[in-house]
């Protein structure tokens, strides 16, 4: 099974608010997410900017304490220029230059690092299916945390199972469409298997018995993991991980995921269908 299945599986699994209609669910959720990245882009813009600013101040003041004859570094623009200040002798003059070239430079390698570490962030966060082990560090989890929140997942991925093996009103199940339907993709891709007309059926169709959608049902289960992760984490690392967007069903490689029996299942499926996986090419 290849990455990008298992990756459509994760994504179809993992429904929720992605499925489940708000007031234009295609439109919407394009939008949201173009104003979102902007707006989290510019945010790291403006912090990197003002921590730059501070930077340059403290490395300034810092070399006026240490002597005042220094010639102070202002930033206008992206032009540095030199207040001499009352220097004795010439007011041209410009004595301690090689002390102030040598703080310029480790405040410019400092801003580099620190430009590099932003980018290098925002890079990691445009996976909104994340690693665990990536999860928990961009987050700064404590090992402890770490093994609540895997615990935390993994769960929820089950009740999210269990909400798609509840047998519809017709007496159909939507996991085992689900498996059929992804597994055919893999055998003969670029067809349609019918996958938009199971999230029909995960958004319109209320779970029997109840006045809720399978959809709502599983969104449920995500609002009860968020709601757990505020409560384990402090509140920086709960705003972080509101800033990453991640669905929390989606952290991936955790702890006894039922999702790797489902991969397992959908590469079994596939090759009844006639997909030549690797481990058919084997046989």
């Amino acid at each position: 099974m290849n990455a990008s299945a298992i990756a459509l599986v994760l994504s179809v699994v993992a429904l929720g608010v992605a499925v489940y209609p708000r007031d234009d669910p295609k439109t919407t959720a394009r939008k949201t997410n173009r104003v979102d990245r902007i707006v989290a882009l510019e945010r790291r813009v403006a912090d990197l900017s003002a921590e730059v600013a501070t930077w340059r101040a403290r490395a300034d003041h810092g070399a006026h304490e240490n002597n005042p004859s220094l010639p102070s570094l202002r930033v206008d623009g992206e032009n540095a220029t030199e207040d001499r200040g009352n220097v004795p002798g010439d007011p041209r003059a410009t004595p301690g230059k090689s002390e102030n070239s040598a703080l310029a430079a480790i405040v410019d390698d400092a801003v580099d690092r620190k430009t590099r570490q932003v980018m290098e962030e925002i890079r990691i966060k445009a996976n909104k299916k994340p690693d665990i082990a990536v999860f928990a560090k961009m987050l700064e989890l404590t090992p402890e945390q770490r093994r609540e929140t895997e615990q935390v997942v993994a769960d929820g991925q089950r009740r999210v199972h269990e909400a798609l093996n509840i047998p519809t009103a017709s007496g159909a199940n939507l996991m085992d469409e689900l498996v059929d339907i992804v597994a055919k993709g893999i055998a003969e891709p670029g067809k349609d298997h019918g996958l938009a007309r199971l999230f029909g059926k995960i958004t319109t169709e209320n779970i029997p018995g109840t006045n809720t959608t399978y959809a709502a049902q599983i969104e449920s289960v995500k609002a009860e993991m968020r709601s757990t992760f505020r409560q384990s984490w402090s509140k920086k690392q709960y705003e972080e991980y509101e800033q990453w967007r991640v669905d929390p069903t989606e952290v991936a490689n955790v702890k006894d995921s039922p999702n790797v029996a489902l991969m397992q299942r959908i590469t079994d499926r596939a090759r009844e269908f006639g997909a030549k996986t690797p481990e058919s090419k084997e046989r």
